[in-house]
């Protein structure tokens, strides 16, 4: 991850204005696609692939969630897309499978998910088809690079609109990044221990889902079962049925988060802690319980890695007004350009 965003970022300037909310989205996916298909796959079709993964997301409406093949120009677009990034995928999978390093699994640059999926085997010992590799694969980048680019993209906005939590978290990556065992004369390389140090900025990305989480979630209920509200009323969900929790509502409760609409990290710091109030539902940007994200701790190194370097290397202030909510799409995400000037820092000595 370090590697994909030094290597993306290295081509500012000294100075200059850009559209943050591109450049994120770019850097992202370069990182989803690094670490879940493969250096080979990165380097080969790395424009490719954030077009086709555009069309797919350009091919995600609300009315995809009721009408998924309903024939609009939108859903045509994704579905080519879709085959055209199975295609891709299945060719990568099989020159790998014709490589007996690959195939092995003992071939260093392979250590991704993709290969990881190459040498699983079901429990009667048969291996994966390469189509059920792909169509893994495509909803696991899907994941990886669009909820990650709209937390960064808020988490952002937040830390540039607030001077005071902004100063904190610099203060921290200078204080962490000054210690890094992989720091060079030119750059620091980030290593994981370091990341999980940063606790300032961890707070600020989960302030950011808490305010702007990426989707809902929605389940089956298999059996019936009892809820209670905190006045004590008691409700019976049938099984079969499904459940939406409006994640959106929880998580302005007034009763569980003080000043709700409030951007303000340190609730989560100890000694307050307000995600715990309730129980262990009252923060659901991962879901929880079984259904839990497995891609909960990806996602917050993607989004620190990306944060740590910029804010390490540039000086960055907000251009564009505060953003507005894109509330058309499945998973909303910020309305427009968000354009922000930016100034290379001194590296600290």
């Amino acid at each position: 991850m370090a590697e994909e965003v030094e290597n993306y970022f290295s081509r500012w300037g000294d100075q200059g204005t850009v559209d943050l909310k591109h450049e994120l989205e770019q850097v992202l996916m370069l990182t989803a696609s690094r670490c879940l298909l493969g250096k080979e796959l990165r380097e080969s079709v790395p424009g490719k692939l954030c077009e086709l993964f555009g069309e797919l997301d350009n091919g995600l409406h609300l009315i995809s969630g009721l009408l998924p093949y309903l024939p609009i120009p939108a859903h045509r677009r994704r579905d080519r897309a879709r085959q055209r990034l199975g295609e891709i995928i299945t060719e990568v999978i099989r020159l790998r499978r014709n490589s007996s390093r690959g195939a092995a699994g003992t071939d260093e640059n392979n250590d991704d998910m993709l290969q990881c999926l190459i040498n699983s085997r079901y429990k009667d010992g048969c291996a994966m088809t390469d189509a059920e590799i792909a169509g893994l694969v495509v909803p696991l980048m899907f994941a990886g690079k669009h909820t990650s680019s709209g937390v960064s993209i808020w988490t952002g906005v937040h830390l540039l609109s607030n001077p005071n939590h902004l100063a904190a978290v610099v203060a921290e990556q200078d204080r962490l990044m000054a210690s890094c065992p992989g720091r060079t004369d030119d750059y620091h390389r980030l290593d994981y221990d370091t990341v999980q140090e940063m606790r300032s900025l961890h707070c600020c990305v989960k302030e950011a889902l808490r305010l702007h989480p990426p989707v809902a979630a929605v389940r089956q209920a298999y059996k019936h079962f009892t809820v209670q509200t905190k006045e004590g009323k008691e409700y019976t969900i049938p099984g079969g049925h499904m459940v939406v929790s409006t994640i959106l509502v929880n998580h302005y409760l007034p009763h569980i988060y003080k000043d709700p609409h409030v951007f303000d990290p340190q609730r989560f710091a100890p000694g307050r802690e307000e995600e715990k109030v309730a129980g262990r539902f009252s923060f659901l940007s991962f879901s929880a319980g079984r259904h839990a994200c497995a891609g909960e701790s990806f996602s917050y190194t993607q989004i620190k890695v990306l944060w740590s370097y910029l804010l390490s290397n540039f000086e960055i202030k907000m251009v564009s007004p505060f953003l507005e909510t894109e509330w058309s799409t499945v998973i909303p995400e910020p309305k427009g350009k968000v354009m922000v000037s930016y100034r290379r820092r001194t590296a600290p000595k």
